[in-house]
């Protein structure tokens, strides 16, 4: 019981770490976006938008998905067509190894760590929630088996796992411990083909709807429809995949025809500008987005993590 309080505490400190890493200046945050088509992760100044460098790309890499930084600061990549996800050095963006794979991982979409601090891969060719051993990658058992076609996913304020099932277009619960299907959270408002999703500094849910070109908010609570938070504007966003609400209360929209990502407030919706421009350092095919911190901010996150581990150990 103390070995699992131990490592409560340091995750717990790795998110606190987080928060003061993002409530940095913006200097320090900077953007990658997966091009599925392009197939690569494309790097962004955080603070313009601008290009900045093509982070990684080509074999072993096949059409990217999903992306987050892991807790150990690295980067991890759905990698759709090789039927693994992939682990990248966030500094120098080489190449580490073939992270997670197994367990009937078939065409996998989103990727998150759960609280428990493992890896979860939304598994789109067979309808299920893998879970992977957050250290080493190796497969720990089929989480949640789910409606049809899972996509993008986020752990909820309570724990609960909430999965955009973009066959049946609802968002399906499911008990962040045990995997058991708590039933469709959210569903109607027009929703069609549902893919990003998030909970908003309002405590609400959103989801984009990727054939509709909108975004949707739903209580939070109940799942019940508020309202189409973000209006369709072709000229500006089409087919909308992945989401991101920051600190600097922006919310980060990929565009995965415009092949852009749009900003807009993250309190009323009103469009503020094009982030990244479309096309910019070759992306195609505009998937997920993730703010990843400069080696600075990463060292401040280690720093925090190890203090709260070493004063867990006394």
């Amino acid at each position: 019981m103390q070995r699992l309080f131990n490592c409560a505490v340091a995750l717990s400190a790795l998110v606190s770490a987080s928060l003061i890493v993002s409530t940095a200046a913006a200097g320090p945050i900077d953007l990658l976006v997966a091009g599925g088509v392009s197939n690569t992760l494309t790097h962004y100044d955080g603070a313009t938008g601008a290009f900045d460098s093509t982070y990684t790309g080509g074999a072993p890499l096949d059409s990217p998905r999903g992306v987050t930084i892991g807790p150990d600061g690295n980067v991890y990549v759905a990698s759709y067509n090789t039927d693994s996800v992939m682990r990248y050095d966030l500094t120098t963006g080489a190449f580490i190894d073939e992270f997670a794979a197994g367990g009937g991982l078939s065409s996998p979409v989103g990727v998150e760590f759960g609280p428990d601090g493992n890896l979860y891969v939304a598994s789109i060719g067979n309808d299920r929630i893998i879970r992977y051993d957050g250290q080493t990658g190796q497969f720990v058992d089929v989480f949640s088996t789910t409606g049809w076609a899972p996509n993008r996913m986020t752990f909820g304020p309570n724990g609960d796992l909430f999965v955009t099932l973009q066959g049946a277009q609802v968002v399906e619960r499911f008990d962040g411990q045990t995997g058991a299907s708590l039933g469709v959270f959210a569903q109607g408002g027009g929703v069609t083909d549902p893919k990003g999703i998030r909970f908003g500094p309002d405590g609400n849910l959103y989801i984009t709807s990727r054939f509709t070109h909108e975004m949707l908010r739903y209580d939070g609570q109940t799942g019940a429809f508020i309202d189409v938070f973000v209006d369709a504007d072709l000229s500006v966003l089409e087919r909308p995949r992945d989401i991101e609400f920051r600190p600097d209360g922006y919310l980060y929209v990929t565009g995965g025809r415009s092949n852009n990502v749009v900003r807009y407030d993250a309190y009323t919706g009103d469009f503020v500008d094009v982030f990244v421009t479309t096309g910019s350092g070759g992306l195609n095919g505009a998937n997920d987005l993730v703010w990843i911190p400069e080696p600075s901010a990463l060292s401040l996150l280690a720093l925090i993590a190890g203090a709260a581990i070493r004063r867990t150990r006394r």
